[in-house]
């Protein structure tokens, strides 16, 4: 991400708080059937990727925060 070591500057300033940058992954996923996250997240982990925490954009990707 060529804008992140900005981005954290700027959230640095801001006074707010510790910011840290993170790796992100985005998968796309049909949130209408069940058991998709299991089998993602078990490729990842044999993979060595650690999931820090995940949310849906509400548009049908499921974004990851992650380290290696």
């Amino acid at each position: 991400m060529a804008d992140g070591p900005r981005a954290l500057r700027a959230a640095t300033a801001t006074g707010l708080g510790p910011a840290r940058l993170n790796e992100i992954t985005t998968a796309r996923v049909d949130q209408s059937l069940p058991h998709q996250l299991g089998p993602l997240l078990r490729e990842l982990a044999d993979r060595g990727v650690h999931v820090r925490t995940r949310y849906s954009d509400h548009e049908g990707n499921l974004v990851l925060v992650t380290s290696g």
